[in-house]
């Protein structure tokens, strides 16, 4: 589930990779879920997490004549629509359906037969399938930016902030940062600042004084829960 994934919740990934041993998972939130044509990957804990892409078949989506829009909609999205350029414009494709979908009148298979046949009709592209983790190494293979996170605010996206562990809050998160090299006067503009009543700053560490040293160390691999 989205839950834990993004917007991470540290505890997860250690019982993932100490109780299950899991190498992959995926998550259609990171970033944000739209657009979806910047979802990203990410590496985290060990764990690779993928994206995930939108099939439009969901949980209450389980028969081919009650298919939001109509039936025709979801042979538009097949036939040159959303989810042919969502395969098209992707090196990597990872969809997740529910067995509800496969059940009933089978709309999970139709729906993917009547995809790969299209592809294979109009298009070159080779399909290959692979199992989660050689598939995970693939991507981050093909996109090695990727794999250092790039954290966001779960403030700032309604949907993180609901996914997000009722234990935290918003509150613990800094409102505003002073960035600079040495010897600019941040250290000045620290000080000055803290005089003001309404500002409280993070607390001074002996080793690192008043920075928070959560971007430029292996703190930032932590995620925003440290």
């Amino acid at each position: 589930h989205h839950s834990g994934v993004y917007p991470i919740h540290t505890q997860l990934y250690e019982a993932w990779k100490s109780v299950w041993g899991i190498q992959v998972t995926s998550t259609e939130e990171y970033p944000h879920l739209r657009p979806a044509r910047y979802r990203r990957g990410f590496i985290h804990n060990g764990i690779m997490v993928l994206p995930r892409q939108t099939c439009g078949l969901f949980t209450h989506t389980i028969f081919y004549n009650e298919y939001p829009g109509g039936s025709r909609e979801l042979d538009r999205s097949i036939r040159g629509g959303e989810l042919f350029l969502t395969v098209l414009l992707n090196p990597i494709s990872i969809f997740m359906t529910h067995l509800s979908n496969y059940g009933n009148d089978r709309l999970g298979l139709y729906t993917f037969e009547s995809l790969v046949r299209f592809l294979q009709c109009w298009t070159r592209l080779r399909l290959q399938t692979l199992p989660p983790v050689p598939l995970a190494r693939k991507y981050f293979e093909l996109f090695p930016q990727e794999r250092s996170p790039l954290w966001q605010n779960p403030c700032d996206d309604k949907r993180h902030k609901d996914i997000w562990s009722k234990e935290k809050t918003c509150d613990r998160l800094p409102k505003f940062l002073i960035v600079g090299p040495q010897k600019t006067g941040t250290t000045a503009i620290h000080f000055f600042l803290s005089l003001h009543p309404a500002v409280t700053s993070s607390f001074p560490s002996p080793s690192t004084f008043e920075e928070i040293q959560f971007f430029n160390g292996p703190n930032y691999h932590k995620g925003i829960d440290w």
